[in-house]
């Protein structure tokens, strides 16, 4: 089902002429279009996570490189993150443009991989009348149970997000490269 036909029948809801083969017809194609978008995203955000390991190897003494290594392997995302912020801190002056250029690529992967933190840890649903998918965390017995709506086009925004980002790591790398230290 494309977007303009999930369009078309979330219209016919809105008119009061929807049928119940129309209401299946939404969650079922909301439910794959999700289920599409946040395996893509899995998929990017590991692409991600392994650039980010060998980008850090790369900045590794080649002496150093199995240690190195096996550090890298053991570090969570946010501290792979952690690691370069601190050695961009230690190679470029603040007020650089790289200096200026990694803090604003990290300031965004950062927010990114919050934001992957909820749609992986929460559970899911849809709302076929709002023609969304809603991301539910906490418990249904919580006072701190929260819910986030994702059109399918938000949905692919994260993944083309971080495909952005996996660029701009690899521009970064080769404008400025991370020496070994």
């Amino acid at each position: 089902m494309t977007t303009n036909d999930l369009a078309s029948l979330i219209a016919k809801a809105e008119a009061g002429d929807w049928t119940g083969a129309d209401l299946t017809a939404v969650r079922e194609a909301l439910e794959l279009g999700a289920a599409t978008a946040l395996g893509q995203m899995l998929i990017e955000f590991s692409r991600l996570d392994l650039n980010l390991g060998l980008f850090l190897v790369a900045a590794s003494p080649a002496s150093d490189l199995v240690k190195r290594t096996e550090k890298i392997e053991a570090m969570t995302l946010e501290q792979r993150l952690t690691a370069i912020r601190r050695r961009v801190a230690k190679t470029w002056p603040r007020d650089t443009e790289a200096a200026q250029a990694f803090r604003h690529w990290l300031v965004a992967v950062h927010k990114v991989r919050q934001q992957r933190n909820q749609l992986v840890h929460g559970r899911w649903g849809v709302d076929p009348m709002a023609g969304k998918a809603v991301n539910v965390w906490g418990l249904p017995t919580s006072r701190e149970q929260r819910s986030r709506a994702y059109t399918l086009d938000e949905l692919h925004g994260l993944v083309a997000t971080l495909q952005r980002l996996q660029g701009d790591l690899h521009d970064l790398s080769r404008r400025w490269p991370l020496s070994p230290k």
